[in-house]
Formats: C-alpha cells, structure tokens, sequence
C-alpha cells in the first residue's frame, strides 16, 4: 500500500475533526464519490480502497454509482460491491460518458415527456443498481 494513505487517511481524520471542534453546534459533513468509470480497472481499486480507509474511520459516503458500473463490477469485483454497499448509495445515470447524455436527450421535451424518457432510458441502470447492491438508491447526480 503507497505510504501516502496513511497520510491522506490523517489528513481527512484532522478536517473532519476539526470541524466538530470548532462547530458550537453539531456538524454534519457530506461525503460524496463519483464511482463512474466502467473501463479502467484500476479505478475499482481506487473506491474499494476509499470505501475501506472509510470504515477504518467509521464514516459514511455516498458512492454515486453509474449503472454500467455496477455491471462491470458484478462481472469483475464483487468484493468492491460488498464495500461500497457498506454505504449510501446515489445513482449516477446508465451509461455516463456515452451519448446523448440525460441533458441533450432532454433538451427539446416537455415535463412530462421529458420525465418519461429519462425513466426510460435511466430506470434499466437504477434497476441494476438496486440489484446488484441490495440497496435502493438515495439519490441522483
């Protein structure tokens, strides 16, 4: 393991820290990863490994997942499944970086025809997600 985690693991225990020190009142921070890239796969062990530097600390995230993804991973790295789904999970659209993305297919509609399509084109990736990590999504981003 590069000797930079130990650092990088200190440095966001002391912000967090921190934070609650000098906050009169409680404080609440929000933690929130894109977990988005299906073609690299050194980027799951970048998540496995931020997932895992956070239960060490005992803090939460949100994992905002692409739905493709959460394919990849079922195919590839379940252990990444069973440390992401340790915490919250947002959803990050099906297929990310392929076009159209949601906001040039959703140009040129209506609410509600614009709340159709996105459903359909969108709810297959959500769908997966659920799926795959057992867990409904909390959000989208």
């Amino acid at each position: 393991m590069p000797q930079h985690t130990g650092i990088s693991k200190r440095l966001l225990l002391l912000f967090l820290c921190s934070i609650v020190v000098a906050a009169a009142q409680p404080a609440y921070v929000v933690l929130w990863f894109d977990a988005e890239d299906y073609i690299e796969p050194a980027a799951d062990d970048a998540a496995l490994r931020i997932a895992r530097d956070l239960d060490q600390l005992g803090v939460r995230a949100t994992f905002k997942v692409v739905g493709e993804k959460a394919r990849t991973l079922e195919a590839r790295r379940h252990d990444v499944i069973r440390a992401l789904a340790g915490h919250d999970m947002g959803y990050h659209s099906n297929l990310h970086s392929i076009q159209p993305a949601p906001a040039v297919y959703l140009h040129d509609l209506g609410w509600l025809d614009g709340a159709a399509e996105f459903e359909w084109r969108e709810g297959p990736g959500a769908a997966d997600l659920q799926r795959i990590f057992n867990l409904a999504p909390s959000c989208y981003g």
